[in-house]
């Protein structure tokens, strides 16, 4: 119950414990529950391992990017599109957390931080990685680069390649309704 929007999905009810000789206040899920679109176990763990892998690929390839001693490092129009992808980078690792602990019972607020939060969060990381990839063209255009940033490309691509197959399988993490019964 983080926030305004899922409050109708929740009740609270009190209930008399007579050991203690009080009333307790209990908070309840009444709203829907979702569950992935895809019914095999099989693939919604490849899925799974899909999200985790490609995340801990990213990861491995942006902390090295402030690692290394070059140039363009000391540039802002190469690096401050890296520093303010610290945050959706974050907000990536918050939505695995979701991915991850998704069960076939599952409430409104945690089917929209699945989704959502990974779909946006991938598009950021893209445009976030393009401007950094765009501002080292422009390093190197003009002449400032004189080879020891090599490693700048790779890692960059891995981080913009990792965020565009993320986001062609974000549809895979679509939650439909559970029916009771």
């Amino acid at each position: 119950m983080s926030t305004k929007k899922y409050v109708r999905d929740y009740i609270i009810q009190e209930t008399y414990d007579p050991a203690k000789k009080k009333f307790r206040q209990q908070v309840s899920y009444i709203g829907k529950y979702y569950a992935f679109r895809e019914k095999d176990e099989r693939e919604r763990k490849k899925t799974k391992i899909f999200f985790t892998v490609l995340t801990g690929v990213s990861y491995a390839a942006y902390i090295p990017l402030f690692l290394l001693n070059t140039d363009c490092g000391k540039t802002w129009f190469t690096m401050a599109p890296l520093i303010f992808l610290v945050l959706p980078f974050l907000f990536l690792g918050m939505g695995l957390y979701r991915v991850l602990t998704a069960t076939d019972r599952n409430t409104r607020e945690h089917r929209d931080k699945t989704e959502d939060r990974m779909k946006t969060v991938n598009v950021i990381d893209i445009i976030l990685t393009g401007l950094a990839l765009i501002g080292h063209i422009v390093y190197s255009a003009l002449g400032y680069d004189k080879g020891a940033d090599f490693w700048y490309y790779p890692l960059t691509l891995v981080i913009l390649g990792a965020a565009i197959l993320m986001l062609t399988r974000c549809g895979r993490l679509a939650m439909d309704e559970v029916t009771e019964g």
